[in-house]
């Protein structure tokens, strides 16, 4: 999945253009390192959801409420005290990072106007949820990194908050031309390669899209690219640049063999058309992308823990194979001037036993047979118990 700096800049347009001047309504925190915000922008509600997981972090606008604990967390009763009824002034995204911050204007104990901001950082098991304030000091976050965690970086109270910066990579919505000329040839790599390694934002899924518009193998070292191609893949990385500038999202789900795969957040060239399902926001994308995912990963992981039981069940059954208890047979309508005879007959397989009716006296559910056990002579119609006895009914064929 490729929650990258596109993602997170199409993601970052639709929270500006839904939640910005709303007020913070109510603030929740249904998971440990997750929350919950209801916005109340003009007569719409929204609810924005953070999560800071480190194998799925996620923010998106979801029409799902959740559960909270009955009592909340510290760092929830934190943000009540002072984001609550605060005013969403800005949500930016620094360059193309991973990175969204809200700013939010509040009244402070003393009715004065004060600023905050909540940063919410997508870095897989890096990832987190910042609260400081207006000079970047942090008031507290939801997960605390000490020196002896991290040694870039510490998030803890009273700490200056910046943007770690553990790579040399270049941002590519400034990135001119000659930059990336001498970039990406650099390194022994292939071409996909070279350019999530030097540009921050960028997936594999993003950089084989560019390398396809450009006609260019992806695999192909990219030591090995002449003037022309290099050229070409500047053309091709500058149309995906502009098109992030400008804001021309279009979010799609990609299918393979009936489940989704991958997800963009821009028109896939290298990928047939029927592979792909398009979707009207970025939050109905993450919404339906991770709740077939979900769906798709429980009926696997039932499938997996049903299958020993299946098997010994067969093994068991292969032994020593299930039968019916010793039946009897009732002859129907009886024949003129004698009683109906009452045969033992070996037990039947109990497949051949089906359907719901039963007789008036029978203390289990009667079942039709699906066949003729002797054509030639009865057909069989019904079974059932009486006192612990199989009856089976059958009907005398006409002289």
């Amino acid at each position: 999945m490729a929650f990258d700096g596109i993602t997170v800049a199409c993601i970052t347009k639709e929270l500006q253009d839904s939640l910005t001047g709303g007020r913070i309504y109510k603030i929740s925190q249904p998971e440990n390192d997750a929350l919950l915000i209801t916005v109340r922008c003009g007569r719409e509600q929204y609810r924005l959801f953070l999560s800071a997981n480190a194998s799925l972090p996620l923010i998106y606008l979801t029409p799902d409420s959740m559960p909270a604990p009955m009592t909340a967390p510290n760092f929830c009763m934190l943000l009540r005290k002072h984001i609550q009824n605060g005013r969403i002034v800005a949500i930016s995204q620094p360059g193309l990072e991973r990175i969204i911050r809200i700013d939010i204007e509040h009244l402070n104990e003393m009715g004065d106007l004060c600023q905050k901001s909540l940063i919410i950082e997508i870095m897989g098991k890096h990832s987190n949820i910042i609260f400081c304030d207006a000079d970047d000091q942090i008031i507290d976050s939801i997960k605390h990194v000490s020196g002896m965690v991290s040694s870039v970086r510490e998030v803890l109270p009273g700490r200056h908050y910046f943007i770690p910066q553990t790579q040399e990579k270049e941002n590519p919505l400034t990135t001119e031309s000659p930059l990336f000329y001498k970039r990406i040839p650099g390194k022994a790599v292939p071409i996909f390669k070279a350019l999530y390694m030097n540009f921050t934002g960028l997936s594999p899924m993003i950089a084989q899209e560019i390398c396809h518009r450009a006609c260019i193998d992806a695999d192909k070292p990219a030591q090995s690219l002449d003037t022309v191609e290099l050229e070409k893949l500047w053309n091709a990385f500058a149309s995906v640049t502009q098109q992030v500038k400008s804001q021309q999202f279009t979010p799609v789900i990609l299918y393979e063999n009936g489940s989704p795969r991958e997800y963009a957040c821009i028109p896939l060239t290298n990928y047939a058309p029927k592979q792909q399902k398009n979707c009207v926001s970025v939050s109905e994308l993450l919404h339906t992308y991770y709740h077939e995912k979900n769906m798709i990963s429980r009926i696997r992981q039932k499938r997996r823990d049903h299958l020993p039981l299946l098997a010994s069940s067969n093994a068991a059954q292969a032994a020593a194979p299930t039968r019916c208890p010793p039946a009897r047979l009732r002859f129907w309508p009886p024949a003129p001037s004698q009683s109906p005879p009452d045969l033992s007959i070996p037990a039947l397989p109990a497949p051949w036993l089906s359907g719901p009716a039963s007789p008036p006296g029978a203390s289990a559910p009667a079942k039709e047979f699906s066949r003729s056990i002797v054509p030639q002579m009865y057909t069989f119609l019904f079974s059932f118990h009486i006192n612990r006895q199989l009856y089976i009914q059958c009907v005398r064929p006409s002289p």
